[in-house]
């Protein structure tokens, strides 16, 4: 039979040291490398993927042309250029970090936010039987897509609410359907829906308070996959969610293009 020193020896044999997992993690790195390095060499005799670059950076005005796929001198300063300025290794060769920061920044410049100058409606019959709400939904992680408009209109008598929705997914993708919400409660201060299932994971619930003549919609886990986060998003005027979305995309577009 082992002794208890024995076992506790044996459980300290048995892990990595710190000296293995440091080979581990240069391994790794070196590992890494050399893959990007050779992705690297296979785009840079790649002429439709150098052609594609130099369109990039002749956008973004570093005085490239013609987008011919030939790795000359100038596409090679313009590169060197590019990568100084978003604080990369000045290479001349497009790698995988280039690639990622000339992809992001085309992007960028392809996906301006879109204005949408409609102000949040309430509307009430006098008895708020029948509540109408439109506006643009926004939520604390917004971004230039999607954008996402609705128009509700709630029956007190048939305990439902009509969404009608129009979701821009980019400059040219538009989405429009309408969600059927069944009413859960409805009292003189908020009309709540029934939870809906989005899938496996998660469910939705749309709550309009009357007295703020606000609309949000709540989406929470189930508990089936892990997560715990919760996640609401609210209607409000069009202008309000563009504004700064604005400001921070004339920011990017200043940083990305060279005068």
């Amino acid at each position: 039979v082992m002794g208890a020193s024995s076992i506790g020896a044996m459980a300290r044999d048995s892990g990595p040291t710190d000296a293995n997992k440091t080979q581990f993690a240069k391994e790794l790195k070196q590992a890494e490398e050399e893959m990007s390095a050779a992705i690297s060499e296979g785009w840079m005799k790649d002429k439709g993927i150098i052609a594609g670059m130099q369109s990039q950076l002749g956008r973004f005005g570093y005085g490239v042309g013609p987008f011919n796929g030939v790795m000359d001198s100038n596409t090679v300063r313009a590169l060197k250029a590019y990568q100084k300025h978003k604080g990369l290794p000045e290479t001349g060769k497009l790698d995988v970090a280039t690639n990622e920061g000339l992809m992001h920044d085309d992007f960028v410049l392809q996906h301006p936010p879109i204005r949408t100058p409609e102000k949040k409606s309430f509307q009430k019959d006098e008895h708020r039987k029948l509540i109408q709400i439109s506006g643009r939904w926004s939520d604390p992680k917004e971004r230039a897509y999607p954008v996402s408009l609705s128009d509700i209109v709630c029956f007190k008598d048939k305990n439902l609410c009509f969404d009608a929705e129009a979701t821009m997914l980019g400059p040219t993708q538009l989405r429009c359907w309408h969600v059927v919400w069944d009413v859960a409660s409805w009292n003189s201060t908020e009309i709540v829906s029934k939870p809906q299932d989005i899938g496996d994971c998660y469910t939705r619930t749309l709550r309009i308070k009357l007295t703020e003549e606000s609309a949000t919609i709540l989406t929470s886990p189930t508990g089936n996959c892990g997560g715990t986060e919760e996640h609401s998003s609210t209607l409000v005027d069009g202008d309000s969610v563009w504004g700064p979305l604005a400001d921070e995309y004339r920011s990017q577009k200043k940083s990305i293009l060279q005068n």
